[in-house]
């Protein structure tokens, strides 16, 4: 939920609220998301301006937590689910959507501005899933489950979130900001002025992490506070459930009710006193939630107090860790019992779909749809002046909005009202709901498959239905490596789609930039000494080593950001498309529980690297493209070079003389102007083919 203010306030005095502590040889609960973006923006990553840079983000991760193996650190992660459905976060949920579209607007016009690209989540769940760390989903907003579990397993709260200054978390919470996590300790050090924890059954102290760790019990002590209030502090001071309400008539009568209360106790003012120090000190009179509840009524006008009460009550229990949580059922069991799960019993959601909802095989976004008809689109760097990249996707997520709600009952007061489906996007530079249709009939297949019955299907049957979907049933993929082929059938797609259209160089540098994730990726499982059978990609995919080196070593120079103006908008606006369409794509098929493998996002996209990608081949000749392929990025990589050739020969063929048209439609590479500015390339695509509309030709056994 968050407390707006309250982390600044806690932290203009952090001495006395936080102690120095040693981090090792523990469990630790985690934020999912709260790492996420803590790993993403802390390292010098491009910041969301190419559309995600995510093999440096899987290698600070996986850095991350083997720093805390080494130090005997053993991590649980967990993530919020879907919205909630009382509606109470929607507008906090529409503002920061808002909020986005000014980011994108500031990178655009100054090249400064932090955006978590939209697949994010799908590569730290690959990092949690390749070193074995234990991760699940909340039904729900997590924080509570948070330090449910970590109560239950005696260890502290590692997160992000004001909240966790407000529950009463045992073991403490240690904000990532205040964790040296790159800074190994070795145990020999003298750390005596620091607090530690030691548990025996994780192994012996080797080295430990130096953080802070904040106690309720210290700061309810400073303030003399009873610590059972502090639901009602948070609620007061104004959360996403409190927002809303007036609370004015309170806090004008706060001062007057110090000041006739016969038992006032007596405190010291402190220089800097704000609201939160004010509440604190009213909050001081009182022992019991339910006495200060209904003290707090008292001062709210007669016609607002039951909404006021039940606003109160509900935002406190949100902040209650006493009650249990199914979450701690799924590190404890390999198969948890969800039948009394409410998503089941009062709505209807098979448990094995749940529960691959919980293991994040699902993405909440069909929870988000299936409960709330409703779901906030993730913005993109992309051209503000056209129409929004997503666009290009809405037929695909219009059959996943079916799957979620084929025979779904609608409660529409007695009128056969449709159902729709709030999509919330951009228009232009402003934030609109867009209302969607579900679509229930797929033609060359029939009637969408319900997410109700995935599991009667056959794998088959539900291959056939993905294929129709993206409208790829003739398209013969026996020659494609496993893990290409999803992402092979998304680009036909997206290149028949696309707008502004796409051409060849967009295509190529595309299948360029995954060769060298190819390479990263089965590099990056030897360096972590392939601690998981899914570390790694393709298994029909074998490079000698020495290709895998000479790949890394001759793309290098393409992986790091040269200039300070190389965002090009339109290129920014068609490979968000791209993006857009892969993951509708790859949302079914999970919803479709995977008849196509789960892919790799640090191999199919890597931001930086592409568009570098791009530019050069618009700076070269279409005649020099297979020179400088051949040899510059694949010098001593035959087997690379050979794949690059067999997927674009694959795309010669399912694109036939579309490919060959927008090859010849397209400028000449060399009239390319290079800047952040879209008016200079839409004029560029008004001009009609140039020079450079000639097809590519073979040279060395390269075709491009």
């Amino acid at each position: 939920m968050g407390v707006k203010g309250l982390t600044t306030f806690i932290d203009n005095n952090h001495q006395q609220y936080f102690e120095k502590h040693q981090l090792h040889s523990t469990k630790v609960v985690i934020d999912g998301y709260g790492i996420m973006s803590k790993f993403y923006f802390a390292h010098n990553i491009d910041p969301g301006n190419h559309g995600g840079e995510f093999q440096n983000f899987y290698s600070h991760a996986a850095d991350y937590f083997s720093n805390l193996a080494i130090c005997g650190i053993k991590p649980h992660v967990v993530f919020d689910g879907g919205y909630d459905m009382d509606g109470k976060k929607f507008e906090t949920m529409r503002e920061r959507c808002r909020q986005k579209i000014g980011i994108v607007k500031g990178i655009i016009g100054s090249g400064r501005g932090y955006l978590m690209p939209t697949m994010a989540s799908e590569v730290l769940k690959k990092v949690l899933r390749d070193l074995r760390v234990p991760f699940v989903f909340g039904d729900f907003e997590a924080d509570r489950d948070i330090a449910v579990l970590a109560n239950e397993l005696s260890c502290p709260v590692l997160g992000q979130d004001s909240d966790f200054f407000i529950m009463d978390i045992h073991e403490g919470y240690v904000p990532f900001d205040s964790i040296e996590w790159e800074n190994l300790v070795p145990c020999s050090s003298d750390t005596t002025d620091e607090m530690t924890t030691h548990d025996s059954r994780l192994g012996p102290r080797s080295s430990f992490i130096r953080c802070q760790r904040f106690r309720l019990s210290r700061f309810c002590n400073h303030f003399q506070v009873d610590a059972c209030l502090m639901p009602l502090f948070a609620s007061l001071s104004g959360n996403d459930y409190l927002q809303s309400i007036s609370l004015g008539g309170f806090f004008g009568a706060t001062k007057n009710i110090h000041q006739h209360r016969a038992d006032q106790k007596q405190h010291p003012r402190r220089k800097g006193q704000n609201k939160f120090c004010e509440l604190l000190h009213h909050l001081t009179f009182y022992s019991a939630l339910p006495d200060c509840l209904n003290e707090v009524i008292k001062h709210v006008s007669p016609s607002h107090r039951s909404k006021v009460r039940t606003a109160l009550q509900t935002s406190c229990d949100m902040y209650d860790v006493s009650q249990p949580s199914q979450v701690c059922d799924y590190f404890k069991a390999d198969i948890v019992d969800l039948s009394s799960n409410p998503l089941v019993l009062d709505h209807g959601i098979p448990v094995p779909f749940l529960r691959q909802l919980h293991l994040g095989e699902v993405p909440t976004m069909c929870l988000n749809i299936f409960l709330n008809r409703m779901y906030f689109v993730g913005t993109q760097i992309e051209n503000l002046s056209e129409k929004r990249s997503s666009a290009r996707a809405d037929e695909l997520l219009s059959v996943l909005y079916g799957i979620m709600l084929t025979g779904v009952p609608v409660d529409d007061g007695g009128h056969n009202k449709a159902i729709t489906v709030d999509i919330y996007d951009r228009d232009g530079m402003d934030l609109r709901c867009y209302k969607v249709k579900p679509l229930l009939e797929v033609s060359s297949f029939g009637a969408v498959l319900s997410f109700t019955k995935v599991f009667q299907s056959s794998e088959h049957q539900r291959k056939l239905f993905l294929l129709a979907v993206l409208e790829a049933r003739d398209v013969n993929l026996d020659r494609i490596p496993v893990n290409f082929q999803l992402a092979l059938l998304v680009t036909l797609y997206w290149f028949k789609r696309a707008e502004p259209t796409v051409n060849r160089r967009h295509l190529c540098a595309l299948v360029l930039s995954w060769m060298q994730g190819v390479a990263w990726c089965k590099n990056n499982a030897w360096r972590l000494q392939t601690r998981s059978g899914d570390v790694g990609f393709d298994k029909t995919i074998h490079w000698p080593d020495n290709e895998i080196r000479s790949v890394l070593q001759n793309f290098d120079s393409l992986t790091t950001r040269k200039r300070s103006k190389d965002l090009d908008l339109d290129a920014c606006h068609s490979f968000a498309q791209w993006v857009s369409c892969y993951r509708a794509a790859e949302y079914i098929n999970a919803a479709l529980s995977l008849v196509y493998p789960r892919n790799d996002m640090t191999v199919l996209f890597n931001g930086l690297l592409l568009h570098n990608l791009f530019f050069r081949l618009n700076e070269l000749h279409p005649d020099h493209h297979p020179d400088w392929v051949q040899h510059s990025l694949f010098l001593h990589a035959p087997y690379a070079c050979g794949l690059s050739q067999q997927i674009i020969a694959f795309f010669d063929t399912n694109l036939g003389d579309l490919f060959q048209a927008r090859q010849e439609a397209s400028p000449h590479p060399q009239m390319a102007t290079r800047g952040r500015g879209g008016k200079q390339a839409r004029h560029r695509n008004k001009r009609g083919a140039g020079r450079g509309g000639r097809r590519g030709q073979r040279h060395g056994g390269m075709k491009m």
